[in-house]
C-alpha cells in the first residue's frame, strides 16, 4: 500500500502539479486511484471525478473525497459525460489503470492544448498547457 500512497502523491503533487480550484478526473479506484483522489482532495481541486466500472465502489470513492462518480458501463460515451460535467474538459487527467481505452478517453477529456507530462509506475498524468 506505501508504494501507492508515494506515487499517487508524487503524480498529484509534484508530476501534475494539481492546484487549488482545478478539476481532476480519476480512471479507476484501486489502491493508486484512491490515494490520487485523497492527494487531489488536499490539493484543494474542486471537481473530482472518479470513472470506473463498479458502482460498489462510489460510496467508498466519496469518503476519500470525489464529487462526481461515472460508471463507465452505464454511460453511452465517457468522455462526452466528462466534459459534461466540467463546461468543456478538465484541467488534469490521472489515469490508474493501464488500460488503453481508458487512455485514450484520459486525453480526449483534456482542454485542447493540454500535452502528456509523464506515465510512471502505473500512472498516467495529464495537464493543461
Amino acid at each position: 500500500m506505501l508504494g501507492g500512497v508515494t506515487t499517487s502523491v508524487g503524480a498529484v503533487l509534484f508530476t501534475a502539479k494539481v492546484e487549488a480550484g482545478a478539476n481532476v478526473v480519476v480512471f479507476d479506484l484501486g489502491c493508486i486511484g484512491l490515494n490520487v483522489i485523497q492527494t487531489a482532495c488536499m490539493a484543494g481541486a474542486d471537481k473530482i471525478i472518479d470513472v470506473d466500472i463498479n458502482p460498489a465502489y462510489e460510496a467508498m470513492a466519496r469518503k476519500f473525497g470525489i464529487t462526481h462518480f461515472i460508471n463507465a458501463n452505464e454511460v453511452e460515451d465517457v468522455v462526452d459525460a466528462i466534459i459534461n460535467l466540467t463546461n468543456d474538459g478538465v484541467d488534469y487527467i490521472l489515469e490508474c489503470i493501464g488500460n488503453t481505452t481508458a487512455m485514450r478517453q484520459a486525453l480526449e477529456c483534456c482542454y485542447k492544448g493540454f500535452g502528456l507530462i509523464d506515465r510512471d509506475r502505473g500512472c498516467c498524468c495529464w495537464q493543461r498547457d
